[in-house]
């Protein structure tokens, strides 16, 4: 009971049918344990078999096909409506199967006349009933199911991105997901496992961290709105004169410039205080500042 592998499996049925390997004839193969990573998400009643990832929506998707396949099927059948034909009074079909068979040219075929003396015709059909209803709602119960916001499912109707909100808690869920699932039960194992074989040296300290790239990424607007509202921020606490307050190297961290010059020589002005309009200046900045 104290084993960490009981009740998992000692060895493995792997297909291999797929033909990923050239030249390799086996359709299968038994493996010992100690070559694989068992990865099973949602388990439930066992350690070794977990729930299908299209199990909890698998039925809405069938109803899916089903309102979407029909739905062209009946299009296309009410486009062109059947007919119910019938002798005019005061004339009879000779040839029933010849007045059918014109009516059944011009239906299916490219023919655009049609000889009509004599014929009665009612025209047969109903108008195709609107499936959008239906659709917008399985689509809502597979995002709920799954978790995936319904923009980021379909993409906006308007082919516009997805909104603010409904990216970053898809990308939240995606950050989920890595922390609680992708780094414990298939990041480490691995990382585990090729250090046991030596094909990855182990560790100094015995640990290692996992680091993932960040998810929630600024597009170029977005970031200099960001840079916008530092700068005016940083002139609106120091009075229009950050280098009071700040040194260049923070200003040019803050702005999202390297904090040192890129071996540029550093241009200052030089005021002149027996100017009139720089001392007029002067006064204007420090009676702001009182």
């Amino acid at each position: 009971m104290n084993d960490p592998r009981f009740g998992l499996p000692k060895t493995y049925s792997v297909d291999l049918s797929s033909n990923i390997v050239k030249g390799f004839s086996k359709s299968k193969e038994i493996v010992h344990y100690s070559r694989i990573i068992h990865i099973a998400e949602g388990l439930l009643e066992n350690e070794v078999f977990g729930e299908p990832r299209l199990q909890k929506v698998y039925n809405r998707l069938q109803d899916l096909d089903k309102v979407v396949g029909p739905s062209a099927e009946a299009f296309w059948k009410m486009v062109i409506k059947g007919y119910a034909l019938s002798p005019k009074e005061g004339y009879e079909w000779d040839d029933d199967a010849g007045v059918i068979e014109e009516w059944q040219d011009y239906m299916h075929n490219l023919q655009r006349l049609i000889k009509a003396e004599g014929v009665d015709f009612k025209e047969l059909g109903t108008t195709p009933e609107d499936p959008t209803s239906v659709f917008s709602m399985l689509i809502q119960l597979i995002a709920g199911k799954t978790g995936i916001p319904q923009r980021i499912l379909l993409g906006s109707e308007r082919g516009n991105l997805a909104s603010t909100q409904d990216e970053a808690n898809w990308l939240g869920r995606i950050g989920e997901r890595q922390i609680q699932h992708a780094e414990p039960h298939i990041l480490r194992p691995l990382v585990d496992k090729l250090i046991d074989i030596n094909a990855l040296d182990a560790p100094k300290d015995g640990e290692y961290e996992v680091n993932w790239p960040g998810l929630f990424c600024l597009t170029d607007e977005e970031q200099a709105g960001v840079y916008e509202k530092r700068a005016n921020a940083i002139a609106k606490i120091t009075a229009n004169q950050p280098l009071d307050m700040f040194d260049e190297a923070e200003l040019r961290e803050a702005m999202g410039f390297s904090a040192e010059r890129e071996n540029r020589p550093v241009v200052t002005n030089v005021l002149d205080e027996e100017d009139a309009d720089v001392m007029a200046m002067f006064d204007e900045v420090q009676h702001n500042v009182l």
